[in-house]
């Protein structure tokens, strides 16, 4: 956390882009010391998983009923299209040669690589104030939203589809424990428990 600080504080008084020098901090900081970076691990993934929120609550909170209505339909479709043709395609496209099956190629297409740079950007073009800044923001929102919505409501059909088991929701840097066979659990109940008794 010292270092992002030191980091974000240099960048801020040199002028220099803050997220290119926290990416090479981290980088460096993972090459140099091994252990610092995996200690660090479960740290940063509750402060990354808390900073989307935060971020993600802002964002909302910028998607007004004005703002959804200004954009128009020409911009509905245009985040429609961008979801449901553009992104699946370029993945589709990407995954050609890949052993991958048919239906985790097309599951992929679907969700698309999860990212939350475009979160951020859609923040510094609204704050940026460059033309047409507003309406860029707004199709960004719009899209984001979209993507969202529609995503949310079909992982779990699309999971049970391919039959994959939900998280256990596990801290981080921790294995779950395995339950013991049925056959172990029977012979350690003692001797009267033998094999081929009908009351088992």
């Amino acid at each position: 956390v010292a270092i992002a600080l030191v980091v974000y504080a240099t960048c801020h008084l040199a002028h220099a882009n803050p997220y290119l020098a926290a990416f090479a901090a981290g980088s460096a900081l993972a090459t140099v010391d091994h252990v610092a970076a995996e200690t660090f691990e479960p740290l940063g993934d509750l402060l990354s998983e808390l900073t989307k929120f935060a971020a993600l609550l802002l964002f909302g909170a910028l998607i007004t009923p004005t703002r959804l209505a200004d954009l128009g339909w020409q911009g509905w479709a245009l985040a429609i299209l961008a979801i449901v043709v553009v992104r699946p395609a370029s993945m589709l496209l990407s995954l050609i040669r890949t052993p991958m099956p048919r239906a985790e190629r097309l599951t992929a297409a679907w969700f698309g690589p999860k990212g939350f740079a475009s979160v951020v950007y859609g923040l510094l073009v609204l704050q940026a104030g460059i033309p047409e800044g507003a309406k860029l923001f707004d199709l960004i929102a719009v899209t984001i939203a979209l993507s969202i919505i529609l995503h949310s409501s079909t992982d779990v059909p699309v999971a049970h589809k391919l039959r994959i088991e939900p998280p256990d929701h596990l801290p981080a840097g921790h294995e779950p424990v395995e339950a013991p066979p049925a056959e172990h659990l029977l012979h350690g109940h003692g001797a009267h428990h033998r094999p081929g008794n009908p009351n088992l």
